[in-house]
């Protein structure tokens, strides 16, 4: 093999890659030779085909380290940087090399300080000058100013080290975990940012002890303090400019005992996972059980005995072991003693502590979580983060966070989770991946830091003075303009350029707009993670803006337009259109919507993006420091004497509302076959499966996807029985009486019946975006054998169009073209006709025969 390999790169050497391929064929094992093929046509800048090879290596050999690298420098040099990240992760082994890529898929996100954290890895491990000089100068370009105080009570400080470290990359940090009176003072001075580590009594203290002094302070609230109402309200909670939350039913909870925290700035950031530090492999079922948690009656050991007991009573072989410390000491030594009534003490083990939880859980098949109460459960995500199947009880909100499919209610539903053949490592990696990864945290977490209080060190006055001397301020009184405020932003651009304005370029961090943070979150989500754009807090909130009347367009045209905007500005890399923000002089008024009065703005907003808020997020999403903006005294001509535009300021409104936007993002269903998103239906593919149906005649026909029954329900007159089938129920369709229907996910549930006809169109793409191309074929099979004719069509590779890249995205890691999505089913096929989408691409329906349907 050594000598085939060099043969390999002799050709290589000589760029002969078609004799180098041809030798690689004779590569063993399969995973290799795939690997192989793979880097042969990435040398030849073929990222696609070396994509595919790469992709089955993976599949072969899951955990390979070089197959892991090479798969995510390809997937990076197309720009997925989400991708490559994910699997850069997975590397056992890491060098300089990956460490430094990992830095790069951060920066392209705009992820400042964990790029730093991993180039500073890389700097470490390497000899090359090269690598130290890139970490060096990424330090200078992005290091800030500001220093930030932590402060911790000790024992309480596991979720926060992480954090600190790597913040200190860009940030001057302090952590502090003492209760030591002076060092808490001292520290406290000196920080322009205070971060108070749990809502308890070291919050108590501070807030009553030390004036504010000018700071911006942050209170992260976890989960034991919401159920402290002692703590909650003894807290000076005007002191703290935002409270951010570890979970949403901790959010709740902490309102419930606390009204004063419904008028604080808030912000939902789930803790996060260093996923470099569990190695994930692909793992199957088997006798190991695995807990770690502090010992106590909140863990419900009880319940852990009671499922033991039942598995034992299957296999003899299933244990489970325990890490952590005893905390109830009546418990334990009832658990003990019920351990020997029943006869399997020797099942049940405790390990103690284990600091090294990675070494812990390697050889267990399952995480069998028993506990009453959890903020979501860390040593759950860190079991998944391995691959190791969870078997969580339904504790408070557990269904909130996690899939149904994961929790359990009784002893016998974790028994039948527990020696099911439904084993997806995969899947319980990728979930943490996507949801709870430390990077999506320190992202989530700078975002607030530099948004929320890159003014903190200064007071209001001496930010405005500030302003005054560097940004040249125009008055438009002065030239007499007058706007007309229905139509403020469009007229506000154009009458400051038609009076020559003053274009000033102003820092990205000055301009504030409470909608800004989720356009930001909105790209990193679509963009950045190809997370369709439904399932974004920004789409909620225009859905809910519009529903409500304050925006008479729906969601869908801003996005679209804000999107080109958007692709313009990343293709040329400059912003050409100013910003127009108003000068907060102390008394500039804005309207909140919730108490539907005027107000005075927040001390901490100097700077308010008045027009222009689309580009300033795009500018802080792609890096640019700084934009140019008119900056604007709020004085306007009016009908009698001076006017100012009144804003809306809606931070007040989403801080009731964030918490209803992220229950409707969780229980939105994006595609797979509910028929919503086609409320017109192009009128040539109504005549085509209307022309086809009536030529065979069927007696039974089934309609996936159905919405209000425009393709299926004129087939009635003609005597057709006609089920319509969709995953929304059947007061929102707004379906005729006589139409017969049933709500079902048909990517979870059979069909009650057998039919002569099926009508599958454009749901296939829905399902391969949402669960992947195996499940999507997997429906497709189980569609086709139970009827004559499957009539078919799906969004394909070769259609376009800005905010439908998710789905797009994906159809072209598989297909390259409509035709080689048909026939990879590898089945028969005619072709009815063609019909265009209204975004203007066309799409071909085809019928499947069935011909040992009966």
């Amino acid at each position: 093999m050594e000598e085939l390999f060099r043969e390999i790169e002799r050709c290589v050497s000589l760029k002969d890659f078609s004799k180098a391929k041809e030798l690689a064929q004779k590569i063993e094992p399969e995973s290799m030779r795939h690997n192989m093929l793979g880097v042969l046509f990435y040398q030849e800048n073929e990222l696609d085909k070396a994509l595919e090879h790469f992709q089955k290596a993976l599949k072969l050999d899951p955990t390979n380290d070089d197959v892991l690298f090479n798969l995510s420098k390809v997937l990076f040099e197309k720009k997925n940087f989400f991708e490559s990240w994910r699997y850069l992760t997975r590397i056992k082994d890491k060098t300089w090399e990956v460490y430094d890529l990992l830095g790069d898929t951060q920066l392209a996100q705009n992820n400042v300080p964990m790029a730093l954290h991993y180039y500073s890895k890389a700097a470490q491990l390497s000899d090359l000058p090269q690598m130290k000089e890139k970490f060096e100068q990424a330090k200078i370009k992005f290091k800030r100013p500001e220093k930030i105080a932590i402060f911790c009570l000790p024992g309480l400080d596991n979720f926060i080290k992480d954090i600190a470290q790597v913040l200190s990359n860009v940030f001057e940090v302090k952590l502090i975990v003492t209760t030591d009176g002076n060092q808490i003072v001292q520290a406290y001075k000196w920080a322009d940012i205070v971060w108070l580590e749990w809502a308890n009594e070291l919050a108590v203290e501070i807030t009553n002890k030390l004036e504010k002094m000018g700071k911006r302070i942050l209170c992260r609230l976890h989960g034991y303090e919401s159920l402290r109402p002692d703590f909650l309200r003894s807290i000076k909670w005007e002191k703290i400019d935002e409270v951010i939350f570890v979970a949403q039913n901790v959010l709740e909870t902490a309102i419930q005992n606390c009204d004063h925290l419904k008028r604080k700035e808030r912000t939902l950031i789930h803790n996060g996972l260093d996923l470099n530090k569990y190695t994930f492999k692909q793992r199957s079922k088997g006798p190991n059980l695995a807990f770690a948690g502090h010992f106590n009656y909140k863990k419900n050991p009880v319940l852990a005995v009671q499922i033991l007991k039942k598995l034992v009573s299957l296999d003899e072989r299933y244990n489970l072991q325990w890490a952590g410390t005893i905390q109830d000491e009546r418990m334990y030594r009832y658990i003990g003693y019920i351990l020997e009534r029943m006869g399997i003490r020797e099942k049940f083990h405790f390990v103690g502590w284990k600091d090294d939880i990675n070494s812990f859980l390697e050889n267990k098949n399952f995480f069998l979580s028993t506990s009453i109460h959890e903020g979501y459960g860390v040593a759950i995500m860190e079991a998944m983060a391995k691959g190791i199947k969870p078997v969580i009880h339904n504790f408070y909100v557990a269904e909130e966070f996690y899939p149904k499919d994961w929790i359990f209610n009784t002893v016998d539903e974790a028994v039948e989770m527990i020696t099911s053949n439904d084993y997806d490592s995969e899947r319980y990696r990728r979930f943490i991946e996507d949801v709870c990864s430390l990077e999506k945290q320190i992202s989530e977490i700078f975002r607030v830091l530099l948004q929320r209080v890159s003014v903190s060190s200064n007071t209001v006055s001496e930010i405005n003075c500030e302003i005054r001397k560097s940004y040249r301020i125009f008055n438009p009184l002065e030239y007499g303009i007058k706007v007309n405020i229905s139509n403020y932003e469009d007229e506000l651009e154009m009458k400051l350029n038609q009076a020559k304005a003053f274009i000033n370029q102003v820092p990205t961090d000055l301009l504030i707009n409470n909608v800004v943070p989720l356009i930001i979150d909105f790209l990193e989500e679509f963009i950045g993670k190809g997370i369709p754009y439904q399932k974004t807090v920004y789409y909620a909130f225009l859905k809910d803006l519009h529903e409500k009347g304050y925006y008479k367009q729906p969601p869908e045209p801003i996005i679209s337009k804000f999107l080109e905007v958007f692709e313009s500005i990343k293709r040329t890399g400059k912003i050409l259109k100013p910003i127009v923000a108003f000068h907060n002089d102390g008394n500039l008024m804005v309207f909140d919507p919730l108490k539907r009065q005027q107000v005075r703005i927040p001390d901490s907003v100097s700077l308010l993006v008045a027009s222009g808020h689309h580009r300033v997020a795009i500018a802080k999403f792609l890096g640019m420091r700084t934009v140019p903006t008119y900056v604007v005294s709020n004085q306007f001509v009016g009908d009698e004497g001076a006017l100012g535009i009144l804003i809306t300021y809606w931070q007040p409104y989403l801080q009731e509302a964030l918490p209803v936007y992220v229950k409707y993002i969780q229980e939105a269903y994006v595609g797979a076959f509910d028929g919503s998103y086609q409320s017109t239906i192009d009128q040539a593919k109504k005549e085509i499966v209307e022309k086809f149906v009536l030529r065979v005649k069927p007696k039974t026909l089934i309609d996936i996807g159905c919405n209000r029954g425009e393709l299926s329900y004129r087939f009635l007159m003609y005597g057709v029985d006609v089920l319509g089938v969709d995953i929304s129920p059947r007061e929102k369709l707004n379906l005729p009486p006589d139409y017969k229907f049933i709500q079902l996910d048909v990517v979870k549930q059979d069909l009650p019946q057998i039919a002569d006809v099926i009508l599958f169109l454009s749901v296939y793409h829905h399902i391969l975006y949402n669960h992947g191309k195996d499940k999507a074929d997997e429906v497709f099979h189980r569609l086709f054998k139970q009827c004559r004719f499957l009539v078919f069509d799906s969004g394909h590779p070769e259609e376009s169009g800005l905010y439908r890249q998710g789905w797009i995205k994906e159809m072209q890691k598989h297909f390259k073209t409509e035709k080689e999505l048909f026939d990879h089913f590898g089945l028969n096929y005619f072709v009815l006709g063609k019909w265009r989408t209204t975004q203007g691409d066309e799409r071909t329906i085809v019928v499947f025969e069935n011909k040992d349907f009966s």
